[in-house]
């Protein structure tokens, strides 16, 4: 599989676990009133052009025509460490779509570089590693709907920033490791319920 394809396949899956929880209402967010897509553009006033998202979701408040927050997800399957630039062209995006509540969620398989990590931090853009299987200790069931558990009983930012920044790191009974704005998440439904809970950031308002 090249690696356009490992990364389209994770996308997908990324998609089609989110686009489930959200159905069944596991997400803590309204499903009658929010909606999940795919590959959706949303208008650049830079550009003057639509910008194409990986993901994003739309939680409206009253009805699907209103949206109260806009959640954009980037996915990056990677066999090396993220680079710094990857998270500053994402977020370069998530600045550039006006006229809504933004959120950020960068997912990759891979750690972030020590300054991709920082950079992330420093714009409050919520990252989530999802280890592979083979490292991942102790595990006795792996299956999608049943990873997103915590992975870090450790809360020391230190060890949250080794889970994210090192590439070989070994987490125990989960694959999903979470953090935004420096705190730490077991699950995507407990970041969507933060991240809906605040109010706009200052560099998407």
């Amino acid at each position: 599989m090249n690696s356009y394809s490992k990364g389209t396949a994770f996308e997908n899956q990324v998609y089609c676990y989110l686009k489930n929880e959200l159905v069944a209402g596991r997400l803590l967010v309204n499903p009658n009133t929010s909606s999940i897509y795919q590959k959706k553009s949303y208008y650049s006033r830079d550009r003057d052009k639509n910008i194409v998202t990986d993901i994003s979701i739309e939680v409206g408040y009253e009805d699907k025509s209103k949206i109260g927050f806009l959640i954009l997800i980037e996915c990056k399957d990677y066999n090396h460490p993220v680079p710094v630039d990857d998270v500053e062209e994402f977020y370069a995006k998530v600045t550039q779509i006006s006229g809504l509540n933004v959120k950020a969620i960068f997912v990759t398989t891979a750690s972030l570089q020590s300054g991709a990590y920082n950079f992330a931090s420093s714009k409050k853009i919520s990252v989530i590693r999802m280890l592979p299987e083979e490292q991942i200790e102790r595990l006795l069931f792996l299956s999608f709907p049943n990873q997103f558990r915590n992975t870090i009983h450790n809360n020391s930012s230190q060890k949250i920033f080794e889970a994210l920044t090192c590439q070989e790191y070994i987490g125990s009974e989960s694959d999903f490791i979470c953090v935004c704005d420096s705190l730490q998440f077991g699950n995507w439904a407990d970041l969507l319920k933060f991240l809906t809970s605040k109010g706009p950031d200052k560099a998407n308002s």
